[in-house]
């Protein structure tokens, strides 16, 4: 069965995504017919059922689409952390450096 998906509803990472995560239950084969749509076949392997391959395959892409999507807001965020990060690391704070001399070592009686 072929499926036509749109790349405004659907990144292509995300259907490719989708198709890696499921690749041990059915082949799968994309190709593209325009900038806006691509078709992805699906072969099932051994008994799969193809019908079940295909809602497992709508799950995935779904939750491969939100992961992108929430990947993408979260960039930002992570960038910030790892700017943090780097540059509190490289700099750190120079330590008071005691110099004690004779009179600080002599012991109280």
């Amino acid at each position: 069965m072929k499926m036509k998906l749109s790349l405004s509803i659907y990144p292509i990472e995300a259907i490719r995504l989708a198709c890696y995560n499921l690749s041990e239950l059915a082949f799968f084969f994309l190709e593209e017919s325009d900038l806006q749509m691509t078709l992805v076949d699906i072969k099932p392997k051994e008994n799969n059922l193809k019908e079940d391959i295909e809602k497992q395959f709508i799950e995935e892409l779904i939750a491969c689409s939100v992961y992108i999507q929430q990947n993408e807001k979260n960039k930002g965020v992570r960038e910030t952390l790892l700017k943090t990060i780097k540059e509190t690391s490289l700099d750190p704070p120079v330590e008071e450096v005691l110099y004690l001399n004779e009179e600080d070592l002599k012991f109280v009686d």
